[in-house]
């Protein structure tokens, strides 16, 4: 298993809100490579696997079926969000896709910032 960084680049890596440790985590082919408090992801792809969500919702367990993919940058501290970011959240009992506050389903974004435990802002989201 990876151990905890603070800061870091990794590149083509998925980023997802781990739920026990209260952290973010950033895999890579499948393996956990590092977790970090505060992430930046550029060039997102949301990715949410449909199969996941009708066993999470049949179930009421979750587990990591939604994720991030991009170029990921662990921070050493805080991240400031920038203006113009908008909420992005994931919630497999409610939606079937990353959503902004408004409900609107987000497939990609020029960039991600997670902010562990504070929550997820997206720039530019399509």
């Amino acid at each position: 298993m990876a151990d905890k960084v603070t800061s870091g680049t990794f590149t083509g890596v998925d980023v997802y809100r781990n739920l026990l440790r209260h952290t973010v985590s950033i895999r890579s082919r499948g393996k956990l490579v590092a977790w970090s408090n505060d992430v930046t992801v550029t060039d997102v792809m949301f990715r949410v696997q449909p199969a996941g969500i009708a066993r999470i919702r049949r179930q009421g367990q979750r587990e990591v079926i939604a994720f991030a993919r991009g170029n990921a940058t662990a921070h050493p501290g805080p991240v400031a969000i920038p203006e113009g970011a908008v909420r992005v959240y994931f919630n497999p009992f409610e939606h079937d896709a990353f959503v902004l506050a408004d409900g609107t389903p987000v497939r990609s974004a020029d960039l991600l910032i997670v902010a562990s435990p504070h929550g997820s802002w997206v720039v530019n989201p399509r």
